[in-house]
């Protein structure tokens, strides 16, 4: 335990763990105390806060593969240099200055269009006597400030400081969980939200603040190396871009489009199975986030077969990792659909629920190898997520009005799996083979 908590895995692993528990506990409070369409607006203001992991552009992941590029260079060890490690430094120092740029204007445009959007959602759908309005306009503000932790969270990751940012973000999220749930319970509804947001926003800060202080010894001086941004950084950026908010489509779209067709009550059947949905990935790329700088170091230097075995070992974690969670998932929500059957009428059919669930499995392929090959600072994903992004919005959106939304489970798990895992195993091989 002491040397996985020495390398950042242990964090990383109790991080989402932690997530997974809260998850729970606040699922729990939700299904026994609260009404079926606080659940459904609570699921949906959530589903629309998570498109704040795309404001920024795809910026903070280009900007941890330029980082881990410059970071490996300029951690040689003393006696075994191969590079010029003061370039590497001024390169470093480009890079950080331009993202403390970045960042603030990114938040400041993501409030600006977050805000009216939710409004403009939820304010189509009688929402009854639960209350919102202002707790929305709060969760924006913190959510927006959060893209600013986001990249002080990144910049530690790719100066090898990956043990310290993922305490940092447990030490952030302990207390606002316990606190969310205490504000809940205590009737402070959608408010209990923005407690628990606005703690670990805050918390995050300050704790990232002094984490990076060792980091802005290399960056005090203005750098004479300037890294040409239109030329070598924006192109990525684009294709990451794309790849991601197609993954937002993907992935993340299921509760506002039930929401759309079915009601918030569906709407809060599908968003429960999705926070399980996400417990799991959350588990499983633990691994994935402790391998992901070394991917980086592994790429700039075209070390393929060292590279190719991490990746195989970082499938294997995850994958295993993933099951295991998916097995305990579907005994503990089937357990409530036994002994508390009205909590479990808030969860989709326990069949299509397990399913839905399920499809993460077979997701750590592709988030593994997609991830290792984006380190040599391309992206040949992007066609193939704007695809799948199009087949899932298209399938869920379907099959819901046709057949209802526990059908969306199974449209999601044959995509997945027979449409995204072939076609991303037959891209990775192939960059792999020329990069050899």
């Amino acid at each position: 335990m002491f040397r996985l908590l020495k390398t950042g895995i242990g964090y990383s692993f109790m991080l989402r763990l932690w997530g997974v528990v809260a998850g729970l506990v606040m699922v729990a409070i939700i299904v026994t105390t609260q009404s079926k369409e606080f659940q459904g607006v609570y699921y949906t203001l959530l589903g629309l806060l998570i498109v704040q992991q795309f404001a920024d552009g795809g910026f903070t992941a280009v900007f941890l593969q330029f980082l881990s590029h410059e970071w490996h260079r300029i951690a040689i060890v003393p006696g075994r240099q191969t590079v010029d490690t003061s370039v590497a430094v001024e390169r470093y120092a480009s890079l950080v200055r331009y993202a403390l740029s970045y960042y603030p204007k990114i938040s400041f445009g993501y409030f600006a269009v977050i805000t009216p959007l939710g409004f403009l959602l939820v304010s189509s759908v009688d929402m009854g006597v639960v209350s919102w309005r202002a707790e929305w306009l709060f969760l924006s503000v913190f959510s927006a400030f959060s893209i600013v932790n986001a990249a002080l969270n990144c910049l530690m990751q790719g100066s090898g400081r990956i043990r310290e940012s993922q305490r940092n973000q447990l030490l952030a999220t302990v207390p606002a969980s316990v606190a969310g749930w205490a504000a809940l319970l205590f009737g402070m509804e959608l408010w209990s939200l923005v407690l628990l947001f606005g703690l670990r926003t805050l918390l995050n800060f300050g704790l990232a603040i002094i984490g990076t202080r060792p980091i802005w010894l290399l960056i005090r001086e203005s750098p004479k190396i300037i890294i040409e941004w239109k030329q070598e950084f924006l192109p990525q950026q684009r294709r990451i871009f794309t790849s991601f908010l197609a993954g937002f489509f993907s992935f993340q779209s299921f509760v506002p489009v039930i929401f759309y067709v079915s009601g918030p009550e569906a709407a809060g059947q599908v968003g429960v199975t999705l926070q399980s949905y996400q417990a799991v990935e959350r588990v499983a790329s633990a691994w994935l986030v402790t391998a992901q700088v070394r991917f980086g170091e592994l790429a700039s230097v075209l070390q393929i077969r060292e590279l190719q075995d991490l990746v195989s070992k970082t499938i294997m974690r995850s994958t295993i990792t993933a099951t295991v969670a998916v097995l305990i998932g579907g005994f503990l929500v089937g357990g409530i659909n036994i002994f508390f059957p009205d909590v479990g009428e808030r969860f989709l059919e326990y069949r299509y629920f397990v399913l839905f669930v399920a499809t993460a499995v077979p997701l750590q392929y592709v988030n593994v190898t997609t991830s290792a090959v984006r380190f040599f600072k391309v992206d040949p994903f992007m066609k193939v997520a704007i695809f799948f992004a199009a087949l899932v919005f298209a399938t869920t959106f379907g099959v819901a009005k046709l057949f209802g939304p526990e059908f969306v489970s199974v449209s999601f798990f044959l995509s997945v799996s027979f449409v995204l895992v072939p076609v991303v195993c037959r891209l990775y091989n192939l960059h792999v083979e020329y990069y050899r």
